[in-house]
């Protein structure tokens, strides 16, 4: 899409998290994160989750930036920062 690799701030609820680990026995996550217009799906690897991972908890209010991937038709963002 046209916003695919473009760097975006969003800002929302967390209202689903997912939690898994990768073959190399790090932690990354999965959020869903809510505002007035809809969700986006937030993919977290290890390295920013590891900075992260006591301030994701469902329920909370994060604002979060990152990169958009469009591809397989599905946009989400790959979070570099919170």
């Amino acid at each position: 899409g046209i916003f695919n690799g473009k760097r975006v701030k969003i800002g929302g609820i967390i209202t689903d998290l997912r939690l898994t680990t990768t073959k190399r026995g790090d932690t990354m996550a999965f959020l869903k994160l809510e505002d007035f217009d809809g969700y986006l799906n937030i993919t977290f690897f290890p390295n920013i989750f590891h900075d992260t991972q006591n301030i994701a908890q469902i329920d909370d209010i994060i604002v979060v930036g990152g990169r958009v991937d469009s591809s397989n038709d599905k946009i989400q963002i790959l979070a570099d920062y919170t």
